[in-house]
């Protein structure tokens, strides 16, 4: 017997008016809406004779979904069909928790529906027709009723501006319970308005009240205001998360709101995302909660309807008191015309996370002030629309909070122009020992860049890439290696020393040291990186243009000298230019076909010319398959390594669209070429697992070659194979489906945590 019925939306009922260009179209169009009308309704009376032969059958729900058919027009059911629908559906049974997916039956049956056990209600649609649908689903908008009776309610997230006064009820029970006259709050002074006032400290169970902990609110009309001062007002004792958010285009002016003196004593995180507002935060804002001690995560936003950053006058972060927290991040849109006052920082001993977002000015003394006094305990800086002095001096001022504190790892910049028009996102990852969340085989850069078309920002000599800030920060590492280790030019390889301007192979180490200090690199961006990265370095990938699994080259601009090699045998050899490359010359040109492969090769040389120093203290590592027996040779050294990338470097798998170029030998030969190295990789793992037994935590394969026409995979055999021979994950937390297409993160094993891959 069907428990669940689920209508495919499979024909194009829904279009964009922008698909009518002719009067014919528009005629053959017309009677779409009626077959549309015909269908629904054919499904809807479908269900209606279903649930007169099977009563009470349908325990699981209807839905109408679209499965993505019509890509560039969305099918949808009428509300009004899925209402009915609804309508013809039992009460739901046990229900705990009540989202978009059964909001309309659980709406349609509100009278006969147990919600003692209801203990979260979503209701993220943020269109005006999903908050219609609740006022005319639920008791014609009386929504007190309802509420009122999930007296289990632990956590709420809803749309603002539904019935009016639908939190009245809260605000009258505590008032009762507080032994208050029950004559509502006075909202029209700001959110501030004595709210913080909630008398003496009692339990929510003891006096019969909901126990709400979660409250997350998205605005559409104008009742936001209203709504927030009710609820933490009536929820104050129990409330641990509160978030807040409105939209772009909800005010056309900007309207005040303080969230000031709110007696929130086991509050953990907040989130206020206002837009079109201006949100004031004054000192005493969080001092009934300073000595609870709760707040972890604090994030600020005020946005408006001009996304373009600007410039603005230097903000003023002086100390005031604000409670210890883990994570703060304020993010502002600063839009034309007066500022909002100027908020302020404090000594807040747990922080975490700082992240200062939007269009700021901070003088460096300020800065120094906040990162060596404010947050002693800082782990994470992100600096968004950042102006202020110079990276180096910034750069500095982390390395000697690291050097305090043996707790910073991440550090990141984003530079937004004056014009909006282009953003600068520079990262500086690897430079600090690194603790991840989740074992997903992601991205991790020493030197992430991204600054597209700002090459007036970050210039290069010669301009050698689209990236040129990857490059030249590269080259920085390289010089390192030059002058402070033991590295010599004659130990690089050809490509690398020609790509990145360092010399023939002949010069000294003086010499070097003479020529960098005559490079067209500034004072500044040279002091950016004097000090030792590799002494921080544990995680290495020298990826540098990255979208997803697949890895691309930069428009590379190669000088003279570089041209000329790739001309000769050498290159040749490296490169491996085979029958595949020579069919792709017909378009690109031999030329072309040797400037894509120079990057993949540059990457093999410059990932084991910086790992080679720093094998002991790498945790994580991006090692190209091409190059993995190079690898194993020292991997008695990576005895610290927990996560491996392997890098699908070399062309060995190609589409029947060159099956003409091709000849067997040929397929053969790439095939063997490809079986060597996989053979090797597993070889690898199982070496190093032999020798640090459970050390090694995952192992994934990539797409690594720059050869964007042909995609090159790993046989799952293969992938399944390394994750036998990889421990048992301990209390895994998530499953993570993406890694079906990058690879077996999980271990498939029969005892323990029998996990299987997603």
């Amino acid at each position: 017997m069907a428990n669940r019925i689920r209508f495919l939306l499979d024909a194009l009922f829904d279009y964009k008016i922008s698909y009518v260009w002719s009067a014919v179209l528009e005629e053959l169009m017309f009677p779409i809406d009626n077959l549309k009308n015909q269908a629904m309704h054919s499904a809807l009376q479908f269900v209606k004779e279903h649930s007169q032969l099977f009563p009470g059958q349908l325990v699981d729900g209807v839905s109408f979904v679209d499965d993505d058919f019509w890509v560039d027009a969305p099918q949808a059911c009428p509300r009004e069909i899925r209402l009915e629908v609804a309508r013809c559906l039992p009460p739901l049974r046990d229900v705990s928790t009540v989202t978009d997916e059964n909001w309309l039956q659980f709406g349609a049956h509100i009278k006969s529906t147990d919600l003692r056990q209801v203990e979260t209600i979503v209701n993220r649609n943020f269109g005006r027709d999903a908050a219609m649908s609740v006022v005319l689903a639920i008791d014609d908008g009386d929504e007190r009723p309802f509420l009122q009776r999930c007296r289990d309610l632990k956590s709420l997230e809803i749309v603002a501006g539904g019935a009016r006064g639908r939190f009245k009820w809260v605000v009258e029970e505590k008032q009762r319970a507080l032994g208050q006259p029950s004559t509502g709050l006075d909202t029209t002074t700001g959110i501030s308005g004595g709210i913080g006032t909630s008398g003496p400290t009692m339990s929510q169970q003891q006096q019969h009240l909901v126990p709400l902990i979660k409250f997350t609110l998205t605005e559409q009309h104008y009742q936001m205001k209203d709504e927030i001062v009710n609820i933490t007002f009536a929820f104050s004792q129990t409330l641990t998360h509160l978030h807040v958010y409105t939209k772009v285009e909800t005010h056309a002016a900007a309207i005040s709101f303080e969230f000031g003196q709110v007696d929130l004593p086991v509050l953990t995180h907040l989130t206020w995302s206002i837009a079109g507002e201006i949100l004031v935060v004054d000192e005493q804002s969080f001092a009934a909660a300073q000595s609870q001690a709760s707040l972890e995560t604090l994030m600020l936003a005020i946005q408006t309807d001009n996304h373009r950053y600007r410039a603005i006058t230097p903000l003023d972060l002086r100390p005031a008191p604000l409670p210890p927290s883990k994570n703060f991040s304020r993010s502002q849109l600063s839009a034309p015309g007066p500022q909002p006052p100027k908020p302020k920082l404090t000594v807040l001993p747990r922080l975490r996370t700082l992240g200062l977002k939007g269009s700021w000015v901070i003088a460096p003394s300020v800065l120094s002030e906040l990162l060596l006094k404010t947050c002693p305990n800082l782990e994470v800086l992100d600096l968004e629309g950042w102006k202020a002095g110079s990276l180096a001096k910034l750069i500095a001022l982390v390395e000697t909070m690291y050097e305090r504190t043996r707790k910073m790892r991440k550090l990141r910049v984003g530079m937004h122009r004056i014009n909006g028009l282009s953003t600068e996102k520079m990262q500086v990852m690897g430079m600090f020992p690194m603790k991840h969340e989740k074992v997903a085989g992601k991205d991790v850069l020493p030197i992430e860049v991204h600054a597209p078309g700002n090459l007036d920002a970050w210039a290069y000599p010669n301009g050698i890439g689209a990236e040129p800030s990857s490059v030249r920060l590269t080259r920085v590492l390289l010089l390192l290696l030059i002058t402070k280790g033991r590295t010599h030019l004659s130990e690089l390889s050809t490509p690398v020393r020609l790509a990145y301007h360092l010399g023939n192979g002949t010069q000294d180490l003086q010499s070097t040291t003479t020529a960098i200090a005559t490079s067209n690199i500034t004072t500044d961006n040279t002091a950016a990186f004097s000090m030792d990265y590799l002494a921080h370095l544990r995680h290495l990938d020298v990826e540098w243009v990255a979208e997803e699994n697949y890895h691309s080259a930069p428009n590379i601009k190669p000088t003279e000298r570089l041209k000329i090699f790739m001309r000769g045998d050498e290159y040749e050899q490296m490169m491996s230019l085979n029958r595949l490359l020579e069919a792709w010359v017909d378009g690109n040109g031999l030329q072309g076909v040797r400037l894509w492969c120079l990057w993949p090769i540059l990457r093999r040389e410059v990932t084991w010319t910086i790992a080679m120093p720093i094998m002991e203290q790498l945790q994580s590592l991006v090692i190209p398959v091409s190059d993995i027996r190079r690898y194993h040779n020292a991997i008695d050294r990576l005895s610290n390594l927990e996560q491996i990338r392997c890098s699908l470097d070399e062309p060995c798998d190609y589409s029947e669209e060159y099956n003409s170029d091709l000849t067997a030998k040929f397929v053969n030969t790439t095939q063997q070429r490809k079986s060597e190295a996989l053979a090797a990789m597993v070889a690898f793992v199982k070496k190093h697992t032999q020798l640090f037994p459970a050390r090694l935590q995952f192992v994934t394969c990539t797409n690594g070659v720059v050869y964007n026409f042909e995609e090159q995979e790993c046989p799952k055999e293969i992938l399944s194979e390394i994750a036998q021979l990889l421990p048992t994950l301990s209390r895994p937390l998530y499953l993570d489906d993406s890694m079906s297409s990058i690879g077996l993160g999980l271990s498939l094993h029969s005892s323990g945590s029998n996990l299987a891959l997603l």
